[in-house]
């Protein structure tokens, strides 16, 4: 249930008790990845650059914003 996921990423996504950095490139790639499957072009590429300032996921996001 993509709607689902969608929700329950943005609620991880503000806590704000997670202040650090580490982990966050995978909810931004699936977050991304979720967005595009939902038909929400513009928040999946936001999702995918936010994921592609991290080094880990750099190459999967730039492929995933490119097939847009």
């Amino acid at each position: 249930n993509f709607v689902a996921a969608a929700a329950a990423f943005r609620s991880v996504e503000h806590q704000a008790a997670w202040q650090e950095p580490q982990g966050k490139e995978i909810l931004y790639l699936f977050s991304g990845y979720t967005a595009a499957k939902l038909g929400d072009g513009t928040a999946a590429q936001t999702y995918f650059s936010l994921a592609q300032t991290f080094p880990s996921t750099r190459s999967r996001a730039e492929a995933a914003s490119s097939q847009q």
